[in-house]
């Protein structure tokens, strides 16, 4: 299992639910292990070939000396958005299957609540605010079959497949 790059089309299929078996457990691992080894705040089950509706996320919390920083990694499983913000905020993402772009996106819902279930299989209902709400609606985008291309302008998204296909080939 490794990590897939755009142009890869696994990228724009949507996945398929999840099912408590042992390839969750090794799926899971894996996402964080890839999580942690390339400093990300979330990564999803598609970025790395598996077409299964799973994706780990870092959310904001408080650190030690009091401000905030990244937590640890942690599961998402067969997320549903049961309730959203009127609001949209801007936020400038980043993704780890589009190595080097960086995009303002603009239709992020500032708060959502999700119907998720954890590693024990176990229905969470959970609200997201600020950054979290970002990090876990673009997970799951992945999940979708979408990237921050399909959130951008014709002309940005131009300019980013460019910039990242002379990445992407450097690999």
């Amino acid at each position: 299992m490794e990590l897939i790059y755009w142009p890869d089309k696994r990228l724009t299929q949507e996945c398929e639910d999840a099912e408590m078996d042992e390839s969750l457990t090794e799926l899971t691992g894996k996402l964080e292990y890839f999580v942690g080894k390339y400093g990300g705040v979330g990564l999803a089950a598609p970025q790395v070939g598996v077409m299964k509706n799973v994706a780990v996320c870092r959310f904001v919390i408080k650190g030690k000396d009091g401000q905030p920083e990244y937590g640890p990694p942690e599961v998402v499983i067969n997320p549903e958005i049961i309730e959203e913000s009127d609001v949209c905020v801007d936020s400038v993402e980043a993704c780890l299957s589009l190595p080097g772009a960086r995009a303002r996106v603009k239709s992020r819902k500032s708060w959502v609540t999700i119907l998720l279930f954890d590693t024990d299989f176990r229905p969470v209902h959970r609200t997201f605010r600020g950054a979290d709400a970002v990090i876990i609606q673009h997970e799951m985008d992945h999940l979708k079959g979408k990237t921050l291309f399909d959130r951008v302008g014709k002309i940005k998204r131009q300019l980013m497949e460019k910039a990242i296909s002379k990445m992407v080939n450097k690999r």
